[in-house]
């Protein structure tokens, strides 16, 4: 995260500029899921501690996600002149 600010910041990359890439990296997530291309790339995981619950899928993907919601959100490694945000 903060290599991100840092990135961001060293080559003029805005928060729109990101928002924008974080929405089509979640589309193309989500169309790579659904249509099978992603199959390979995701791993089941056993959930501690009982390890009797597994996780089969993506809970990343933010399939509902939009420009609207992505800039509300607030910057999280540097709070008060980031850009980078958890979307």
């Amino acid at each position: 995260g903060e290599s991100a600010e840092r990135m961001a910041k060293e080559n003029g990359i805005s928060r729109e500029e990101q928002d924008r890439w974080a929405l089509r990296s979640h589309r193309l997530a989500a169309e790579g899921t659904e249509d099978g291309r992603l199959t390979a790339e995701i791993v089941s995981t056993w959930v501690p501690p009982d390890f009797d619950d597994v996780v089969e899928s993506d809970n990343g993907i933010r399939t509902n996600t939009s420009l609207e919601k992505l800039a509300s959100l607030k910057p999280v490694f540097d709070r008060r002149y980031g850009s980078v945000t958890a979307g």
